[in-house]
């Protein structure tokens, strides 16, 4: 059936193309001369039963020159092939766009296509703003607003829509074959940048003099734009840190070490004294009262743990006067090569504090 069916319009449309060569005495085109031949291997082809080999004639006849006839004869070979989204394209644009033929002919091409239809799925976008692009699976299916469904794979596809101003949609879609799957989006607006954000982000060049450019100049290259870069030179380093707080942890520890290590002498000299009035006492008259043996024994108490904490207290100053004096002999400076302001612990006999060493 589909080979008389194929066979009873393809003699047919032979007669265009033929109507179309150039007059009798001129010239053939070579275009043309191709597309003839190419036309009528296909035509052959479907009178052999060879389907395939017709769809390969017909679509390179197209391709030279295209044409209604071929149009239609092409879309019916891929539906012998069980091409069934090449042929509803292309059946649909013979039906829909062009008025070549008899009636019994593009009656014979409506059902065709209505049978190629079953086999694929229909796609109606409605876009809410007009010229959005849109693609199915990456192939572009026309820009809004659809006039006709767009065919595809029955299948999962990608539907994405965009537009200039607008955040781009995107959403797989289930395609069901032999049903129109409609879509209605509505796109949203780009966010509008503010004038700030709309300012460009390549500085302007500023024109200094030329001392200034030089002094401030390194390896031949001028100072950066301001704002670009942080200003080395107003930043905390970790160098600084580390120097501050190993200082700090000096001086702290060097007070409680000087200041448990005199309490430890006062007590010291008070049991001293304590000692020297028992050892007055007669022999075996013992303490008087206890109130002596007493206070000796939390004097000699309270200067054991004053004697700890100072020692600690001499131990903590060592480790962090350790600890400053590494980071300011091995810790590298800023690159900016100008030191700046670092906090020295100032110890001395009658005095504990800090000092100010560098540039301001």
């Amino acid at each position: 059936m589909g080979r008389r069916l194929l066979g009873s319009f393809s003699g047919l449309a032979v007669v265009p193309l033929l109507a179309a060569a150039p007059a009798l005495g001129d010239p053939p085109d070579e275009t043309i001369r191709m597309a003839r031949k190419r036309f009528q291997e296909g035509v052959a082809a479907i009178d052999a039963g060879n389907y395939e080999a017709a769809r390969v004639a017909f679509q390179q006849a197209y391709a030279l020159k295209p044409h209604a006839s071929v149009l239609r004869n092409l879309g019916q070979a891929e539906l012998k092939t069980n091409r069934y989204l090449e042929a509803a394209r292309h059946l649909s644009t013979f039906v829909r766009e062009t008025t070549y033929g008899t009636a019994a002919e593009r009656d014979a091409a409506a059902k065709s296509l209505a049978l190629a239809e079953t086999h694929v799925g229909r796609v109606l976008v409605t876009v809410d703003v007009p010229g959005a692009e849109i693609t199915v699976d990456g192939e572009p299916a026309g820009r809004s607003p659809f006039s006709e469904p767009f065919y595809a794979e029955p299948g999962d596809r990608l539907v994405r829509i965009q537009k200039d101003g607008y955040e781009p949609y995107e959403k797989s879609q289930a395609i069901e074959p032999g049903r129109t799957t409609q879509l209605k989006i509505a796109l949203t607006a780009s966010p509008v940048p503010t004038p700030a954000a709309s300012v460009s982000r390549v500085a302007s060049p500023i024109e200094t003099p030329s001392g200034e450019a030089n002094a401030n100049a390194t390896d031949g290259v001028g100072p950066p734009p301001p704002g670009l870069v942080p200003e080395p030179d107003s930043a905390v380093d970790g160098r600084t840190v580390a120097l501050v707080a190993s200082g700090g942890v000096a001086l702290v520890s060097a007070g409680v070490w000087l200041g448990f290590a005199l309490k430890g002498d006062s007590l010291e000299s008070r049991a001293d004294d304590l000692r020297w009035q028992i050892a007055t006492l007669p022999a075996g008259a013992g303490c008087p009262g206890r109130a002596v043996c007493d206070e000796l024994r939390d004097v000699s108490d309270r200067r054991a743990t004053a004697n700890t904490v100072a020692l600690v207290g001499g131990i903590a100053t060592g480790v962090s006067a350790a600890a400053f004096a590494g980071t300011l002999l091995f810790w590298p400076r800023s690159r900016s090569g100008v030191a700046g302001p670092v906090l020295v612990p100032a110890l001395s006999f009658d005095r504990v504090g800090f000092g100010v060493r560098g540039a301001f």
